[in-house]
């Protein structure tokens, strides 16, 4: 019997109504060709507010999670809540700026599914650590002091980490990891790339991490580069986009070369 499967996307304030307007264009054109719930979780937005973005739902069947948590925690938080009402399902967790951009996208990902398992659609070696410039000549200290915490947060280059942007699990197997109380970006980063992140947990617990590519195949941590999905050649293998992957399409061939050096061994 099949476990359920839910789409969940991110619905808040903190990005432009234009974000969610590309999230329906693109969701109703391409076909997902697998059987699932949409539900569209409202985070921030306030409840006569809705109502813009129900219209735009008007043709869409999905379901409604609004986020009652007082403080902004960013995506993490709201996954995590709406995991715990849905422990038992499969779900795709999709941020803001994510939506599908080939046809049987869903189909293709579930293919690869099966317990114990994390899938992804892009990853990355990058480490915030590496990448971040130190500029002594502007505020010493306060750059000293960031640069001491980057050193205990993360490893350095290369950092092995699946990009959170969008994956998929089990909700029951997001909430065995032990949510960090998130305050503030820095925190974001800490559970997507650092020392004690989401993917590090995961690999500590022998679940297989996967990036899944829109041929169907599926890629080992060593082979992440080889899918074609995030900052390497045309990335032209990917199935779900997003603001970063957008952005390495639109950069010009250098800005490409800088990005990749970043992001994988060469």
């Amino acid at each position: 019997m099949k476990k359920e499967v839910l789409i969940l996307y991110h619905c808040t304030p903190y990005v432009s109504f234009q974000s969610f307007l590309k999230f329906i264009k693109y969701y109703k054109k391409f076909n997902a060709n697998y059987k699932h719930t949409l539900v569209i979780c409202f985070k921030d937005i306030k409840l006569n507010e809705i109502t813009k973005y129900e219209k735009e739902l008007k043709e869409i069947p999905y379901t409604k999670f609004i986020d009652k948590h007082p403080i902004n925690d960013y995506d993490f938080g709201s996954y995590y809540r709406f995991a715990k009402t849905r422990k038992k399902s499969i779900i795709l967790f999709l941020n803001n700026h994510s939506y599908p951009i080939k046809n049987k996208w869903l189909s293709t990902i579930m293919q690869n599914y099966k317990e114990n398992r994390i899938l992804a659609f892009s990853g990355s070696y990058e480490s915030i650590r590496s990448s971040l410039p130190f500029n002594i000549r502007n505020n010493f200290f306060k750059n000293l002091y960031l640069r001491l915490l980057l050193i205990f947060f993360f490893k350095n280059f290369p950092n092995p980490h699946f990009r959170t942007s969008n994956f998929l699990c089990l909700g029951q197997d997001l909430l065995k990891y032990k949510l960090r109380k998130i305050k503030n970006k820095l925190d974001t980063h800490i559970m997507e790339s650092g020392r004690k992140s989401l993917y590090n947990f995961f690999k500590n617990k022998n679940y297989e991490i996967l990036i899944i590519n829109s041929d169907g195949k599926a890629f080992k941590e060593n082979d992440w580069k080889n899918s074609n999905t995030y900052a390497y050649k045309q990335q032209n293998k990917l199935l779900i986009s997003d603001k970063f992957t957008r952005k390495y399409q639109k950069s010009n061939k250098e800005e490409k070369k800088l990005m990749t050096k970043r992001v994988w061994i060469i």
